[in-house]
């Protein structure tokens, strides 16, 4: 009967000291991978901004010419250098004199830069910067810069996914080694302690 409750004892403490330790790290570490997750959220959107704010005031100094000669053909040259980067979904160009769409370009599905006649329809969200075109001190044009945030949800994404990795290797290392360490800290005195009741 001794040898009964024991044997049970001891396998429960094991079992459940693990399981419990196991829980409570894992909690932590869940707390901690959606801290790290906001932090990385609001920091990419940051940097998507101030991307957008800087390619905004450059196209405003670089296009000033092409807007006051309406060359249409320079300002495109200026445009598809500039959406070489896979971020930009679109560039929109207005004449401020006439309150016209100048030229646009804008990133089809495919991810081909094509000529646009329209602002919209906008189905996704984008980080959208704009600048006033100036000639001297007089306004000549707007621009505005849309960037997707499709690249930055998926590196978010593949962050999470690698977090959630790490958090499971971390409880897969922690529950071994609990199952040692209570082995020999505890199991095997208590093994002893019962064969030495059992001699009795």
């Amino acid at each position: 009967m001794v040898k009964r409750i024991l044997r049970l004892l001891l396998g429960s403490i094991q079992a459940k000291a693990a399981l419990s330790v196991m829980v409570v790290v894992t909690m932590i570490l869940g707390l901690f991978g959606v801290m790290e997750y906001q932090m990385n959220s609001q920091r990419l959107e940051d940097q998507l901004q101030e991307s957008a704010t800087n390619y905004a005031e450059n196209l405003g100094l670089s296009l000033r010419t092409s807007i006051w000669n309406f060359s249409v053909e320079s300002a495109v040259d200026v445009l598809v250098c500039t959406m070489v980067d896979k971020n930009i979904t679109g560039i929109f160009i207005y004449d401020t004199q006439s309150r016209q769409l100048f030229h646009a370009l804008w990133r089809n599905k495919d991810g081909n830069v094509m000529p646009r006649q329209a602002p919209g329809p906008i189905s996704e969200t984008y980080s959208i910067a704009g600048r006033t075109i100036l000639k001297g001190e007089a306004p000549i044009g707007l621009i505005q810069v849309f960037m997707t945030k499709r690249y930055l949800q998926e590196d978010l994404e593949r962050s999470m996914s690698q977090t959630v990795e790490r958090m499971l290797v971390l409880d897969i290392a922690i529950l071994l080694s609990l199952f040692v360490l209570i082995r020999f800290m505890l199991i095997i005195p208590l093994n002893h302690l019962r064969h030495g009741m059992e001699r009795i």
